[in-house]
């Protein structure tokens, strides 16, 4: 199984860090992010974050072990097998992802592009084909924009890895394999707000 959780803010006020479980170091990486937004963004997730598996551990926010694993993909520490977890955040929505096997999540704010040349550069040549074809091709193509990041963050691989020999069937809202890629990864389009994209990705062997 995995579940998702959404949290709607506005990246345009600053939230009140004092009342914030998170750490020194956390305070400090996220305050180094250059715009007000993506701060505001950073605080609020992780500490929803904390909340969150502190709620699943029986631990309290702070106490919390989260480490950074191979690839800089973020996970829980020693004592606390079994749960993977992975974050999101895009405009005024945060996404989390939670289940019993590695997992990754990923919510793009839908904004207008040139549709043809970033699907040429950015995706398979049978993906951005399909994206060209379809009835709406700026829907399409942030479909499978967060449909690829999640299934790169399942794996640990990170977005800075790009996504060679990665090909997707036109994602959907039921999980399903990958047309090339990682034979152990099953991905998803979620229901995320009006104007967003969200996807899951999971290793076989977990369900909605």
């Amino acid at each position: 199984m995995f579940d998702v959780i959404l949290q709607a803010l506005d990246p345009a006020q600053a939230p009140d860090e004092a009342g914030l479980p998170l750490t020194a170091a956390e305070r400090a990486a996220i305050g180094r992010r250059r715009q007000p937004a993506d701060r505001a963004r950073g605080l609020l997730a992780r500490a929803l974050l904390r909340r969150e598996l502190g709620r699943r551990l029986g631990l309290d926010p702070l106490a919390v072990p989260i480490v950074e694993g191979p690839g800089g993909k973020p996970g829980l520490g020693p004592g606390c097998a079994g749960l993977h977890f992975s974050v999101a955040h895009s405009g005024g929505l945060i996404a989390l992802a939670f289940a019993a096997v590695p997992v990754g999540i990923d919510v793009e704010q839908r904004r207008a592009m040139e549709v043809g040349a970033f699907a040429r550069r950015a995706f398979a040549p049978a993906e951005a084909e399909r994206i060209a074809r379809d009835g709406r091709p700026l829907h399409a193509l942030f479909d499978h924009w967060v449909a690829r990041e999640a299934v790169v963050k399942a794996t640990g691989q990170g977005i800075g890895a790009g996504f060679p020999g990665l090909v997707l069937h036109r994602p959907g809202p039921e999980l399903q394999p990958l047309a090339a890629g990682p034979a152990a990864v099953r991905v998803a389009l979620i229901a995320v707000p009006e104007g967003y994209h969200g996807a899951v990705a999971v290793m076989a062997g977990a369900s909605p």
